[in-house]
C-alpha cells in the first residue's frame, strides 16, 4: 500500500472518529471513543515516521496536511474531553453552542510595501 492510500485511509477514519465524538458530545453515546483514538493517534505516529523518510516534496506535503488537519481534531475531542471532566461543560444538544471549536476570525493585518526610493541618480 502507497503512501497516498494510507494517508486516504487515515483521512477517512479521521471522519468517522469525529462523528463518533461528535455523538459522544451532544449525548447520543454514553462512552467516548477514546480506545479508537488511541489506536489511531499510534497509526498517526506511524505516519510521521513515514514522513521524516520520505524523498519526494509532494508526498511530504500531503502528509503534513493531514498531520495538521488531525492535530486539529485532536485539540477538539481533548478540549471537550476536558471542558466535560472539569465540570465546565455538559453533554447534550447545546454542547456545541457557544463553543469556539471552528477556525477563529482572524483579523487583517495591514503590510506596507516598501517605499520606492527612486535612486536614480541625474
Amino acid at each position: 500500500m502507497d503512501i497516498k492510500q494510507k494517508v486516504s485511509k487515515l483521512d477517512s477514519r479521521l471522519q468517522k472518529l469525529d462523528r463518533k465524538f461528535n455523538f459522544y458530545f451532544i449525548g447520543q453515546d454514553s462512552v467516548p471513543p477514546v480506545k479508537d483514538f488511541d489506536q489511531l493517534k499510534r497509526k498517526v505516529a506511524l505516519l510521521t515516521r513515514e514522513k521524516e523518510r520520505s524523498t519526494s516534496a509532494s508526498l511530504r506535503f500531503y502528509m503534513e496536511t493531514f498531520l495538521q488537519k488531525f492535530i486539529s481534531y485532536r485539540v477538539k475531542w481533548e478540549r471537550g474531553l476536558r471542558d466535560i471532566e472539569e465540570g465546565r461543560l455538559s453533554r447534550g444538544a447545546d454542547f456545541f453552542k457557544g463553543r469556539k471549536f471552528a477556525r477563529t476570525k482572524v483579523e487583517s493585518i495591514n503590510v506596507k510595501k516598501p517605499m520606492d526610493t527612486g535612486s536614480q541618480e541625474t
